[in-house]
């Protein structure tokens, strides 16, 4: 049986609030990031282990994502995305009141698996809802929403760090999750069509996933946004020790520095957007990855021949978020396109490889446990040139005719 509420969301408020269900995971990751190098003192700690907050997170979020598209085909997307935003908010409350970084790690898990809900569902909604030929733009418009978050979360939170301390973050984060979760209780109303019984059947789900795992076009897609993705997360893992701790700048200038940075990313989704009906997907896909791989390149030599400077940072990476900016929304899309009827499974299982390789990138950029921008720069350049040979092999050099219709003219 199909829920509805009684006051449904229909048009602009509908993608507002969807916009703002897959920005909550952003928002989680990044608003407490200028907080990261006064964790290490507070909690008597690691640099390794205060990005291990970030990671642990990226491996809550993978790990629901697994299932929570099946489970919503099982259920329906509101019960899920209900429990989800749930979860997240209990969870920013036992971040607050962490006693030991483990305690923080381990609510940082949590805090994930219920925020990713918001995350796959909110797109999976929007396939739920609109025809195939306008995804990609209903998506990318919702992308450049959710660019706003990753720009102005670090800023918030480098204020809040500046005036208040860490937990600041997380009392915010506790206030926007339980005011979305009471308005998608009133307001958000059932969007599957049938609800699937044997979603959750064992056998049926590991079918599910093998027909999804044998697509090639989804394997190149995943593998693009992943490494896209691994070279992003390398920056956010990095970044706050690199500007506040290696060149010296107050929480509140990171965060404004990380808000301009991220601006290549807006930039990169309006574009995808804007020119959504003009390039097939693979070719949109082609020009982020030459984008990203010139930024990461450029960041890589200014390394190694120049001094480490804000401008030598900050310009390279504003190149290479263009061009993830452009490749997320694309490969969003044309991953899932081949599965009209496995989409919560396929988006799941994208989303789960997708962040728990991030996860093993940001291990990574903290394994050397000491203040330079060389983990983070090598990360980001690994993850481009895989990006680009991902992309080339599996997607550029496959003949048209075994491509879906639908990636092909979108």
């Amino acid at each position: 049986m199909i829920l509805k509420t009684q006051n449904s969301l229909r048009g602009t408020p509908l993608n507002i609030l969807l916009t703002a269900l897959v920005s909550l995971s952003v928002f989680s990751t990044d608003i407490y990031l200028p907080s990261l190098p006064e964790m290490i003192e507070v909690f008597y700690t690691t640099l390794s282990d205060v990005q291990f907050t970030l990671s642990s997170y990226m491996v809550g979020f993978a790990i629901s994502m697994l299932f929570c598209g099946a489970i919503s085909d099982r259920y329906g997307r509101r019960p899920v995305v209900l429990f989800g935003i749930g979860l997240h908010f209990v969870s920013s409350l036992v971040c607050l009141f962490a006693p030991t970084i483990e305690v923080l790690i381990a609510a940082r898990f949590f805090q994930a698996l219920g925020g990713c809900c918001g995350t796959v569902l909110g797109r999976v909604i929007v396939r739920d809802l609109y025809p195939q030929n306008k995804c990609v733009k209903v998506i990318s418009y919702m992308a450049t929403g959710m660019s706003l978050s990753p720009a102005l979360a670090p800023m918030f939170g480098g204020y809040l760090q500046t005036w208040f301390g860490w937990k600041a973050s997380f009392i915010t984060l506790a206030c926007v999750s339980g005011t979305i979760f009471l308005i998608c209780y009133f307001f958000l109303s059932e969007s599957i069509s049938s609800i699937n019984k044997e979603a959750l059947n064992p056998k049926k789900l590991i079918s599910n996933y093998g027909k999804v795992l044998g697509n090639r076009n989804f394997l190149g897609y995943t593998a693009a946004i992943t490494f896209a993705w691994c070279g992003y997360f390398s920056f956010i893992c990095g970044s706050s020790f690199v500007f506040i701790d290696l060149l010296k700048v107050s929480p509140s200038t990171f965060g404004m520095l990380y808000g301009i940075v991220v601006t290549g990313y807006l930039i990169g989704t309006f574009v995808s957007a804007r020119f959504a009906s003009r390039f097939k997907i693979k070719q949109s896909v082609l020009i982020g990855a030459i984008f990203a791989f010139t930024g990461s390149t450029i960041l890589l030599g200014c390394a190694i021949y120049t001094e480490c400077s804000i401008i030598t940072i900050m310009v390279p990476m504003v190149v290479f978020l263009i061009g993830i900016g452009i490749i997320m929304p694309n490969c969003q899309v044309a991953a899932t396109a081949p599965f009209p009827h496995l989409i919560g499974s396929a988006a799941s299982l994208f989303y789960f490889i997708e962040m728990m390789m991030g996860a093993g990138a940001g291990t990574l950029v903290g394994k050397s446990n000491e203040i330079s921008q060389m983990p983070m720069v090598l990360v980001n350049f690994g993850s481009s040139v895989l990006l680009m040979i991902s992309f080339l092999g599996l997607i550029w050099i496959k003949i048209n005719s075994a491509e879906t219709k639908f990636v092909e003219t979108a």
